[in-house]
């Protein structure tokens, strides 16, 4: 709390300068209070890695450049407790690559217990999922377009069952093997969460894109069926 009050005093004060002296004044204010609570939340993951067996340093943690949600958001969270709205498509590495380029990064999410979802030879979209959901304010929603393998497999088992469990899936639309993307063959999902509890999902199955992919999403939205599309409700 006493970081955002810090951050945002100086944020506000920038925001409300009369003269450019003084605006440069608290810009150059907010920058360092801001570098020094990273440096302080820097050492805070030091620390979770070091207390799940991992060995890191500050030049290894660096080279992954750190982001501070509730420093660079300071006013987000102070106000709102989060996002009201996050929208993203999400990384698709599986792990067989990500233990090549960032074995550290594995073998945390393997071993720490902020994470639930890291499973068997997970995608990195799985923990990318379960973190944004947490970064919602109360009343958030969020939609990834994202892959849709983790449906089935095995290594999305446990992102499967917490969000049965919570009840946040709001909707899910799946391409199967319609290409969304041109030029890159890939099977998604769109997936939207609330932060509170649904009484049912609205779900799509869209079996041809056609010419105009926004029509099939109008579609999906006015919950008509035809060749293209199949909506229905599933009830948790």
């Amino acid at each position: 709390e006493e970081r955002y009050e810090e951050i945002i005093e100086a944020i506000d004060n920038y925001k409300n300068a009369t003269t450019g002296s003084n605006a440069n004044k608290w810009r150059n204010e907010a920058e360092e209070r801001l570098s020094k609570h990273r440096k302080s939340l820097d050492g805070k993951v030091l620390q979770n890695f070091e207390e799940v067996g991992v060995s890191i340093d500050s030049e290894e943690l660096e080279e992954h450049s750190p982001f501070h949600y509730i420093l660079e958001f300071a006013e987000v969270y102070s106000k709102r407790g989060g996002f009201d709205v996050i929208v993203g498509n999400p990384p698709y590495i599986r792990i067989q690559e990500l233990k090549k380029t960032q074995p550290k990064i594995v073998e945390y999410l393997g071993e720490s217990e902020e994470y639930e979802t890291p499973y068997y030879n997970y995608d990195i979209a799985i923990p990318f999922t379960e973190r944004s959901h947490e970064l919602l304010s109360e009343q958030g929603r969020m939609s990834f377009i994202m892959t849709n393998k983790w449906l089935q497999s095995r290594y999305g088992g446990k992102l499967r069952e917490k969000l049965a469990d919570k009840k946040t899936v709001s909707s899910l639309i799946d391409f199967g093997d319609q290409q969304v993307f041109r030029g890159i063959s890939t099977y998604v999902l769109i997936l939207s969460l609330t932060n509170s509890e649904n009484d049912h999902i609205d779900y799509a199955e869209v079996d041809g894109i056609g010419e105009d992919l926004g029509v099939r999403l109008d579609e999906i939205s006015k919950k008509e069926n035809n060749e293209y599309v199949s909506t229905f409700e599933a009830s948790y």
